[in-house]
């Protein structure tokens, strides 16, 4: 009983009823931070973060 509530109360806050605009300042931040992390000479890693960053911003 307590497993399913849970598992509808995931389901309910997992997949969004409405979706509404994201800050364009904060996907211009991200590829910003991508160029910044690329400059300070950052491992790949990091910078893959920042660009997956900015390209799920994009996306939405």
């Amino acid at each position: 009983m307590k497993s399913s509530l849970v598992l509808i109360l995931l389901i309910l806050f997992l997949i969004p009823l409405f979706v509404f605009a994201h800050c364009p300042l904060c996907t211009a931040g991200a590829g910003i931070g991508a160029l910044i992390v690329k400059e300070l000479g950052m491992k790949s890693s990091v910078i893959g973060i920042w660009i997956g960053g900015f390209s799920v911003a994009l996306g939405w």
